[in-house]
């Protein structure tokens, strides 16, 4: 069995076995959806520019205190370089299985990245790659209902396949985000503020560089029972 089957089988089994553990109290589920502008540097490309991203993902807890929980989110991003006419796309899905023990949470992550990077007109990279890491972080309840999260995740790729026989290479990604939850109705619909951090280095046909994107971040969540 490939990294990626035994990756999709962890987490279908975790989400079925949260999913028959939810019917207690304390059980929940989040959808989510949400932007923002990014700040690329890219040593790859040897350029910096602004951008947009784009995200979405789904949170389930289960378990009496809410103590069983899995979380799937994928985030985009597509940075055009003005002034060398090169471009950059990445995306991330990671999965977490997240053991909840008051205000903190710790898991194991599963995660899948798309890159591609275009220097000056020529396409250096198009890969596929997988990976497995750590999840940890905590949230607080502030005020009428609002809530302050961190969020902390480091991942190692363990395969990046890049297609034209490009040697290619992705350390380990370090992605940290910390937000306001703030609701807009009593419980349905909450506004999603945040700001996130993301690095990993590559390296491609012997020469490394790494990648940073700094992103602001505005989204909504629905919050609805199980």
């Amino acid at each position: 069995m490939g990294d990626y089957q035994l990756r999709s089988a962890i987490i279908a089994l975790s989400l079925f076995s949260t999913l028959s553990y939810a019917g207690t109290t304390g059980a929940g589920m989040q959808v989510y959806s949400g932007g923002g502008f990014s700040t690329y540097k890219s040593k790859v490309v040897a350029m910096n520019d602004t951008s947009t991203a784009i995200g979405y993902g789904l949170k389930i807890r289960a378990g009496t205190d809410g103590d069983l929980g899995v979380h799937w989110d994928e985030f985009t991003n597509k940075t055009k370089f003005a002034l060398n006419s090169s471009e950059t796309k990445i995306s991330f899905q990671d999965t977490s299985i997240l053991f909840n023990v008051g205000s903190f949470f710790l898991g194991p992550v599963f995660s899948k990245v798309t890159i591609d990077v275009n220097n000056q007109g020529t396409t250096t990279l198009s890969g596929l790659g997988s990976g497995y890491g750590a999840n940890t972080g905590f949230s607080f309840d502030i005020g009428k209902g609002s809530t302050v999260y961190f969020e902390g995740k480091m991942i190692t790729t363990s395969i990046l396949k890049a297609e034209d026989s490009v040697k290619a290479s992705m350390g380990s990604r370090t992605d940290f985000k910390i937000g306001g939850i703030i609701p807009i109705t009593k419980k349905l619909l909450s506004l999603d503020l945040a700001w996130r951090m993301q690095s990993w280095p590559v390296t491609i046909s012997g020469q490394t560089g790494k990648e940073v994107l700094y992103t602001t971040w505005l989204g909504l969540l629905f919050n609805l029972n199980i």
